[in-house]
């Protein structure tokens, strides 16, 4: 009769593990009917979690201009950082994310500058990509002749690969929409390679 009870433990066991499995089985993978995976280093994939799709058509991810990463340069007038993590409609309408810029100016010091794009813009063209965010006004400051600097700004070029260019820049009100109107082309000759760091265009 000790018999019985082995059998049950058996198949209380071989019942526990097939429950198991079958929960193994049904759990989406990572990335999938959840947040999207990470990106750059384990920041999110999106700027403030977009939503999941738009129109009950695909995610918006998957059809919005996309630019991520973060890099050094040094040129000239010194090394100068910056991060970026913004996406746009594929016209460059409802711009989203920020923009990060950390240097050395010669009439400011030393400074860090968070740009909010959506009161900027997102312009991609192929691996080029130019991004705008305007910095809130407690780190804006005035420069004699040149004006308010009200926005920052990263130029990146993606290389794939091969290394990775950028160029950053603090911009007042008319260079700001200048530079939206142009696009990357206006600062393509400013490029530098990049000392360390990626970035990445996507350009749908």
């Amino acid at each position: 009769m000790r018999v019985v009870p082995k059998l049950v433990a058996a198949a209380v066991a071989s019942a526990l593990a097939l429950l198991t499995a079958a929960a193994v089985v049904a759990a989406p993978p990572a990335g999938v009917g959840g947040p999207p995976l990470p990106v750059g280093g384990g920041k999110p994939a999106f700027a403030g979690g977009p939503p999941p799709g738009v129109g009950g058509g695909q995610p918006m991810f998957l059809t919005s201009d996309r630019v991520f990463g973060s890099g050094t340069v040094t040129d000239a007038f010194g090394t100068a950082s910056g991060t970026v993590d913004a996406y746009a409609d594929p016209d460059g309408s409802n711009p989203r994310g920020t923009v990060t810029m950390t240097a050395t100016f010669a009439h400011g010091g030393d400074r860090t500058l968070v740009g909010d794009v959506s009161q900027g813009c997102v312009v991609v063209d192929g691996n080029l990509a130019l991004v705008v965010g305007r910095i809130p006004e407690d780190q804006q400051w005035t420069v004699p002749v040149f004006g308010t600097v009200e926005y920052a700004a990263a130029t990146v070029e993606d290389n794939g690969a091969s290394l990775d260019r950028a160029y950053f820049v603090a911009l007042r009100e008319s260079s700001k929409q200048t530079a939206c109107a142009t696009g990357p082309s206006l600062y393509v000759s400013r490029l530098q390679p990049l000392d360390s760091g990626n970035f990445t265009v996507i350009d749908n």
